[in-house]
């Protein structure tokens, strides 16, 4: 808990905060960041995948995109957008053409 006094308006005041440690999204991010995985930027995933970056920013809101976050700042796991981005794929069509 972190208490904080001062002057607002010329009236004092004092509050209180409950700070919370910063936890990962999961697991596998820890463990990537350990392995010396590198982590990318929103700004590498958007240059990658051929987007703006203010759409990677709109899925980090939505929750859509596996990230991480380090206090104000995002990162993205390598294999964690590896693995997404395959998940997001569809099935694969082989066309033919027929015999005439």
């Amino acid at each position: 808990m972190v208490k904080t006094k001062g002057m607002c308006h010329g009236r004092p005041y004092s509050s209180s905060v409950q700070t919370q440690p910063n936890k990962m999204d999961s697991d596998e991010f820890g463990a990537a960041a350990s392995q010396g995985q590198k982590l990318l930027t929103a700004q590498e995933v958007a240059e990658r995948i051929q987007v703006n970056p203010s759409w990677i920013y709109a899925a980090v809101r939505a929750n859509q995109i596996p990230h991480v976050r380090l206090g104000r700042y995002v990162r993205f796991s390598e294999s964690a957008i590896d693995q997404w981005l395959h998940s997001l794929q569809g099935p694969s069509v082989s066309i033919t053409e027929e015999p005439s």
